[in-house]
């Protein structure tokens, strides 16, 4: 496979450089040039001039890279990709969409993901408090589980530790909303 290719400006020859080439009298494999290295740069083997110019390799127009990467399906879009232009019914898209989500989708981890304040959410799609994205705060289930009902809108597990990530029934206290904020100013 070529790689480099260089154009001598007396002769005119083109020389390309290899990746690999056997050679027999040493019984290696390495590169095989088809220019004389030399410290002033490189020497054509036809008229043992120095290789002035250095060809580029070609910038592909627009046009050139749609038609190289046409059958590539990370690169269909619009009339290459195999959809384009079929009517889909409601039901059909329908089905499209649930196939990519939760435990279908290719990076699920489980339903279990930490947000950004460093609490625990588990995928929990039904429940009343869940996000747009269908998770909850693990404490909340634990201490709903615990108590056997949902949470009040004005009660709040606490973390005795203050560990957000330990949520063990035993680590938690069940607080009202005030409650937590007085002690959230001690500390």
């Amino acid at each position: 496979m070529v790689y480099k290719t260089y154009t001598c400006l007396l002769c005119e020859s083109t020389k390309t450089k290899t990746k690999k080439k056997y050679f027999p009298t040493t019984g290696t494999i390495g590169i095989y040039s088809e220019w004389y290295n030399h410290k002033g740069g490189k020497i054509c083997h036809n008229c043992y001039s120095k290789i002035q110019y250095q060809k580029k390799h070609k910038k592909l127009s627009i046009e050139e890279w749609r038609e190289r990467n046409k059958n590539n399906p990370l690169w269909q879009k619009g009339i290459n990709h195999p959809n384009y232009g079929k009517k889909l019914t409601e039901e059909t898209k329908k089905k499209m969409s649930i196939s990519h989500k939760a435990e279908k989708h290719w990076n699920w981890q489980g339903g279990i993901k930490f947000n950004s304040a460093g609490y625990v959410l588990v995928y929990a799609p039904d429940h009343p408090k869940a996000d747009k994205d269908g998770y909850v705060r693990e404490h909340r289930l634990v201490m709903e589980e615990y108590l056997g009902r949902y949470l009040d809108k004005n009660e709040i597990p606490h973390h005795k530790n203050g560990n957000k990530k330990d949520n063990r029934i035993e680590n938690l206290q069940l607080m009202t909303k005030s409650q937590h904020d007085k002690l959230s100013r001690l500390f």
